[in-house]
């Protein structure tokens, strides 16, 4: 919780007015598990201009780090998400980058403009502003997870993500 509210400050002070009131409420309100589970769930997100975490459905790779359906659930009590029954990036360009964790991902679409389904959680503003900041790390097996996930689904994917 000091790492988090110190990187909140910081962030603040280099760019006054970049976190919102409602947010510093919202981390003022958070213990230490909410803090530490919400990190936890940072390490799905992806970047494309706004912070997207990608939650396709209940999948091995998301349980076994503890995020199941009362994780969502409580992360979404908590205001820092919201769960939908489906949520998709409308007419993305062929092609278009997505990043994750800084490693740059192509995808090119089977159409010239295509949907891009990215599952059933969104940020809310608090968690759009705190997630950069939570010290969340790339997970290597969830990244190859989802490229192949986009793969299945037609979607050519060009990356040059170091493999172990």
């Amino acid at each position: 919780m000091q790492s988090l509210w110190s990187k909140l400050l910081v962030t603040e002070a280099n760019r006054s007015g970049a976190i919102a009131k409602r947010t510093v409420n919202c981390v003022s309100s958070l213990a230490k598990f909410d803090a530490e589970l919400f990190t936890t769930f940072c390490q799905f997100h992806w970047f494309n201009g706004i912070f997207l975490p990608l939650i396709f459905d209940h999948s091995e790779i998301y349980t076994a780090q503890g995020i199941n359906f009362s994780a969502l659930k409580h992360l979404e009590s908590l205001g820092l998400i919201s769960l939908e029954s489906s949520i998709v990036l409308r007419r993305q360009p062929s092609p278009s980058a997505i990043s994750y964790f800084g490693q740059r991902v192509m995808l090119n679409y089977p159409k010239s403009d295509a949907d891009l389904a990215i599952g059933k959680a969104i940020f809310t503003q608090a968690g759009r502003e705190l997630a950069p900041i939570c010290g969340a790390q790339a997970n290597p097996e969830y990244f190859l997870w989802v490229l192949q996930r986009w793969v299945d689904a037609d979607i050519s994917v060009s990356s040059s993500y170091p493999r172990e």
